[in-house]
């Protein structure tokens, strides 16, 4: 029967009330930027409508119109709303790839950009801004899918910019938890509307390096095409595999384990550190409902980041109740280590607050500006919490797959156990582990060297984990493997000349000699293996059963590290000279390859390894961050190169063809120069000295106009420390910057083996609230051996012990 006017009238009337409502509200919980030089108007992740049944499209927009008559964008630049570029989407179910980006990490997020851009596969992909400015310069870049992801004033005016980064490093915002939690919070309510709108997603932060595309292993809706191509690879019958066992899961997840022992293990969700920096979520009820609960936790518990929190909830860390209906985070201290979270009852579930009705001893929340019911569901059968999929009801844990049947190559442990799929969230959730040989962390490929193993796979992505330096050493990790794709053209200049240090290896060799002996002997893990002892190195054989350390009284035993120490001042004294060279005949030093007998850690190393790595192998090639402080070199602006820079596609082909030698000879020997394949050969007599390489390499014309000069390594360590031409105030200086860069201000090695007593001695410092490191005894550089506690150690070390190490401070050659 229809309606009067009237009534017709009343309704619309009402309904427009109710817009305007809408409007308001929306303006209140939104920002709406202008981009100018586009034309058209940008609005963020906001509210969705109160009666959406699913709940979950918290953060969904709606796209403000062009301004009529104006130019709209260039198709390519792809940038726009929140639902303006969901339109240019294929329609779901289909799988998206996201990061998210801040102006902290602009060239990151641009860096990233382009090796997506390179895998064709992973189209579409799409980057949430966290502000205008890297809105603005995706536009500029063009070719990218972008929208303005709400900020909530997460930086406010603790705004963290690269200028700014030079003057104060803890504007970084990141170093805000509050300000890096309300990032969390958007993150995942940006992820919740996309999973929503029926689109699964593969997030990944803009550290990550994607080397090729991951459909293989992932059985994302949109790729089946990609995955079955995948099929016909060499390794394709292996993804195939984990591609159908992991089919089931509505996540999957990185991880910042280092032990590939865990990486077959049926509890390695419950044992491992979850890294959210790789994260496939699937478009179902189960992710939505845990991904919107994420969101809750990372804006209202005290403490903990984004990741924190998922490690926390996935686990079933969070009680159903507390001071606070459970929001003050696990129950008590010991709760926080998440290997002991798993016995922790239901956390509360979110659901949409659809009318008066609240289950008994719910309570009334606030997500994305919407209103939710949260309580404890009744599930009497839950499957138990880390339970393989797979597994029948009441089927007891299997074991993990012992170390002493880890098989030697990476594709055998691939094949040596189904992976599984296991009930997280307090059975609610279904979770699996990305393969660890696939998804590669910082340690894993940067340190361990895995992907380089016999029988390994290539990688499909790198996440720059596990390293020192924050973004400046990430940046240089990227520099130092040839991933930076955003580099200034001047890196790569064409009328650029270079110093090179030939033949580090054996500057290297000549500082271990003396603990050769006692380091170089295999394991009988090893010897059954057949390697050859050549290619063992074990430390730990420097402390002596016999003899008794002291927990006071450190210097009684040969620390592991005395190795690391004596080639890394080795390498700095050689740089050092290197650096002098340069600047002499106005040249950039490229550094060499870099190697390292010690890893660096923030805790005990077990025979100069870190917990979970003892099959590693040492000497390893090492990262920049291991052995220097990237702040400083950063800071101080210094010129320098990587040695991949010499296989870099951008160099121009000229500059390798163009080399001069110097060569240093005994007096009695005559000129015994070796032929390399130079242009040009630089003779001297040995002994000399910096100043006398700089003066000869000045003199010869052809050696001047090489693009390269190239040096011996032990030759160049070796050069006398004094200098032509360089003023008392421009010396002073340059040792100045060489403190700084080479002095290892911050390197320290705490061995285990130098701390037996560790456990008696640390509960002395905790019951007096003091810091449990004091207990320790560490190495740091020094010409003198230096054993202090990583909070004493500053006290311990002078300045000029420290330039000693590397050979002390250059001088001014006598005339």
């Amino acid at each position: 029967m229809g309606r009067t006017p009237a009534a017709r009238r009343g309704g619309r009337a009402a309904i427009a009330m109710l817009a305007a409502a809408c409007v308001v509200l929306a303006l209140q919980l939104v920002e709406l930027p202008a981009l100018s030089a586009r034309r058209f108007r940008v609005t963020t992740v906001g509210t969705a409508p109160a009666n959406d049944a699913r709940a979950v499209a918290a953060g969904r927009g709606a796209s403000t119109p062009s301004t009529p008559g104006a130019p709209t964008a260039p198709r390519e630049n792809f940038t726009g709303s929140f639902d303006a570029v969901l339109a240019q989407l294929p329609a779901p179910p289909h799988t998206l790839v996201l990061t998210f980006g801040t102006v902290a990490v602009l060239d990151f997020a641009l860096n990233w950009v382009e090796h997506v851009s390179r895998v064709r596969e992973l189209e579409p992909f799409v980057v949430a801004a966290l502000d205008t400015r890297v809105l603005d310069a995706l536009a500029a870049r063009g070719g990218v899918r972008a929208f303005l992801a709400p900020r909530w004033q997460i930086i406010a005016d603790r705004a963290y910019t690269p200028e700014r980064q030079h003057r104060d490093a803890s504007e970084y915002f990141r170093g805000d938890l509050s300000a890096f939690k309300k990032m969390g919070h958007v993150k995942s309510l940006t992820l919740a509307a996309l999973l929503e709108r029926g689109y699964s997603v593969l997030v990944s932060d803009v550290d990550v390096i994607w080397l090729r595309h991951p459909w293989g292993v992932l059985h994302a809706p949109g790729k089946l095409a990609h995955a079955r191509a995948a099929d016909g690879a060499a390794d394709g019958a292996e993804t195939r595999t984990t591609r159908e066992a992991l089919a089931e899961a509505d996540v999957l997840l990185g991880t910042d384990t280092v032990d590939f022992a865990l990486d077959s293990s049926a509890h390695r969700l419950l044992e491992a550190e979850i890294n959210t920096g790789v994260l496939f979520v699937r478009s179902s009820a189960s992710a939505l409902a845990f991904v919107l609960e994420w969101a809750h936790r990372c804006l209202h518990t005290r403490d903990g980041h984004d990741q924190q929190e998922f490690n926390l909830l996935l686990k079933g860390c969070y009680p159903p109740e507390g001071a606070r209906a459970g929001v003050d985070g696990p129950r008590d201290p010991a709760d926080r280590d998440l290997a002991r979270c798993s016995s922790a009852p239901y956390a509360p579930t979110l659901v949409l607050a659809a009318g008066s009705s609240t289950p008994t001893g719910a309570r009334v929340t606030t997500v994305g500006g919407r209103e939710f019911v949260a309580y404890v569901p009744s599930v009497p059968s839950a499957p138990r919490l880390g339970a393989d999929v797979a597994e029948p009801p009441g089927a007891k844990p299997a074991r993990p797959l012992s170390r002493a049947r880890l098989v030697a190559s990476l594709g055998e442990l691939a094949r040596a156990r189904r992976r599984a799929v296991q009930w997280m969230w307090h059975g609610r959730l279904r979770a699996a582990v990305l393969p660890m040989g696939l998804f590669l962390g910082g340690h894993t490929f940067f340190v361990q060297h895995v992907h380089a193993r016999a029988g390994a796979p290539a990688p499909v992505a790198v996440h720059l984990s596990w390293g020192f330096g924050d973004l400046f050493g990430k940046r240089e990790r990227l520099r130092e493997q040839g991933w930076w794709l955003v580099e200034d053209e001047r890196y790569f200049a064409q009328e650029a000349r270079y110093v090179r240090i030939a033949h580090i290896d054996a500057v290297y060799e000549r500082a271990v000699e003396p603990f050769r002996a006692s380091a170089q002997r295999c394991v009988p893990a090893e010897i059954a293996s057949g390697r050859p002892e050549s290619a063992c190195w074990h430390p730990a054989n420097l402390v002596q059963s016999d003899v008794a350390i002291g927990a006071r009284d450190p210097r009684a035993a040969v620390d592991p590290a005395a190795p690391q120490l004596a080639a890394q001042a080795a390498l700095r004294r050689a740089l050092r000279n290197g650096f002098a060279l340069a600047e002499a005949t106005g040249r950039v030093l490229v550094l060499p390859e870099l190697r390292c007998y010690c890893e660096r850690f923030w805790w005990l190393l077990e025979d100069c390894r870190v917990a979970g790595a003892a099959s590693m192998e040492l000497p390893f090639v090492c990262p920049f961050d291991f052995l220097f402080e990237p702040f400083w070199w950063d800071e101080l602006r210094v010129q320098r190169r990587y040695a991949s820079f010499w296989n870099d596609r951008r160099l121009p082909p000229h500059v390798l063809a163009s080399v001069a030698a110097v060569e240093l000879f005994a007096a009695h020997s005559g000129n015994g120069a070796r032929a390399p394949r130079a242009a040009a050969i630089v003779a001297l007599a040995a002994p000399s000295s910096v100043g006398g390489v700089s003066r000869a390499v000045r003199a010869s014309a052809s050696a001047s106009a090489a693009a390269i000069l190239e040096i011996d390594g032990i030759q160049l360590a070796d050069l006398d420390g004094c200098v032509e031409g360089m003023k008392d105030g421009t010396l002073h200086a340059f040792n100045d910057r060489m403190s700084k860069l080479l002095g290892g201000l911050s390197v320290e090695y705490c061995s285990r083996e130098r701390n037996p007593f560790l456990a008696e001695e640390a509960p002395f410092y905790t019951s007096r609230r003091r810091d449990a490191k004091e207990a320790l005894n560490c190495s740091y550089p020094g010409a003198d051996p230096v054993v202090a506690n990583p909070i004493t150690w500053a006290r311990r070390i002078s300045e000029s012990n420290r330039r000693r190490w590397y050979g002390g401070d250059l001088r001014a050659c006598a005339s």
